[in-house]
């Protein structure tokens, strides 16, 4: 099992979602108030919060001592968001869960792939990891590219495929 690409995975998706809400701090601010429920004065503290959490679980899954740390940190964030979605479903709002504000109902689609990544967060929790090589992260940027594809996928309003 590469649990050592999944670990570099989960830790390339942190961090870029760390990123993103230092980038983004005014969409991702209204995401995170309106996600949560709360006012939205809340918004950006919500969303520094999350990136700064998001930041240390990225560094946290690279080293061998703290990987469990970070991967404990991963699944718990994306339990809450799973979460927070799961409690919006079928709402119209732009959750922040991509690059583009994308203002749409949250949909089943949104809520699986967090408790996924949450899922896969505990694989560096559960079973060892080996040494990362250069195979290693390759695949982890393979993986990347699969997520970056779903993400996409997700964002068709109505493909055809789906009524097929």
């Amino acid at each position: 099992m590469r649990v050592a690409a999944i670990a570099i995975f989960l830790a390339i998706i942190l961090a870029i979602a760390a990123v993103h809400k230092v980038v983004a701090q005014e969409r991702l601010a209204t995401a995170a108030a309106q996600l949560t429920g709360m006012a939205s004065h809340y918004g950006q503290m919500l969303s520094l919060s999350a990136a700064a959490l998001e930041g240390v679980a990225a560094v946290a899954l690279l080293f061998p001592d703290t990987r469990v740390l970070g991967a404990s940190l991963a699944a718990a964030l994306w339990s809450g968001y799973a979460i927070l979605l799961w409690r919006r479903r079928g709402q119209s709002l732009d959750c922040g869960c991509s690059f583009g504000k994308r203002e749409k109902p949250v949909a089943n689609s949104s809520i699986i792939r967090a408790a996924g990544l949450a899922v896969l967060a505990m694989g560096p929790i559960i079973w060892p990891v080996e040494v990362f090589t250069v195979e290693t992260f390759f695949a982890a940027l393979g993986f990347m590219t699969l997520y970056l594809a779903l993400d996409e996928l997700m964002a068709i309003p109505k493909p055809a495929w789906r009524h097929g």
